[in-house]
This record gives structure tokens, C-alpha cells and sequence, in this order.
């Protein structure tokens, strides 16, 4: 969805650009220091706002998954240490759902045995998003 607004954006405002500064000494320059960072920008807004309004405009029913706890893991960095769990998927098209617990639930999660309950939406544009999950200790 947003790949198809962000391109014709990104050529209309690059070549506006071109117009503008054509001709000086320094335009080589000036240019990629413009369409870089606008193209990055542009993506970064079509890739996340468009999840955003996936979510904000979508007024489907939610659909209720129980789903077992099919693995825990931790992570670790400099200065904190992250409890992860993964439960199972609920359809063909579904990965799974990675999200993060605090470390009283991680010790009390047994994989295989822990349900957790999922709660999606079908999406505004049609691409399913979680609305919650909740874990069964």
C-alpha cells in the first residue's frame, strides 16, 4: 500500500528539487543531500503510518485466539536483561506472536503448558494486527 504513494511522492518531489537547483555549482551536492534523507523519511512515514491507520480507521470485530506458549527466551544488553515469549500460531498466514513479559510471568511461563489469549483485528486495509494477548499463569 504505501510503496505505491511513497514512489510517485519521491519522484515528484525529486524532480522538483532538480528544477529548482539545476544549474548552480554545488547542485550535484545539494541534491543528495535533499532526496537522501527525504527518501528515507518518506519510507519510514508510508511504512509506519500506514500501519497506523490500518489499526486507527479499523472497525472489525476482534477474533479471540487460545494459543499454547510454544517458547520462551531472554535477551540480554549492556545494561538489562529482556523476557521474551513466543506463543504459537493461529492461522497458516500467522508467524507466531513474539512479545515481551517481566520476569515474575517468565518464571511462571512452562512451554507447551501456559495458554495465552490473542486478540487480532482484520485491519482497515485488510492486514491483520494484534489488539492484545493475555497470558493464563
Amino acid at each position: 500500500v504505501s510503496l505505491s504513494i511513497v514512489l510517485p511522492v519521491l519522484c515528484g518531489a525529486g524532480y522538483l528539487v532538480f528544477q529548482k537547483i539545476k544549474g548552480f555549482s554545488t547542485s550535484g551536492r545539494a541534491y543528495a543531500h535533499f532526496i537522501i534523507p527525504f527518501a528515507v523519511g518518506l519510507a519510514l512515514l508510508g511504512r509506519f503510518g500506514s500501519a497506523v491507520v490500518n489499526g486507527y480507521f479499523d472497525r472489525s470485530p476482534a477474533q479471540v485466539f487460545d494459543q499454547f506458549v510454544s517458547e520462551k527466551y531472554t535477551s540480554s544488553s549492556k545494561n538489562a536483561t529482556d523476557y521474551h515469549v513466543v506463543v504459537s500460531p493461529w492461522n497458516a498466514q500467522s508467524p507466531g506472536w513474539h512479545f515481551k513479559v517481566s520476569r515474575k510471568a517468565y518464571s511462571a511461563i512452562k512451554s507447551g503448558k501456559t495458554r495465552c489469549r490473542v486478540r487480532t483485528k482484520a485491519g482497515y486495509w485488510g492486514f491483520e494486527w494484534v489488539v492484545s494477548e493475555e497470558l493464563f499463569l
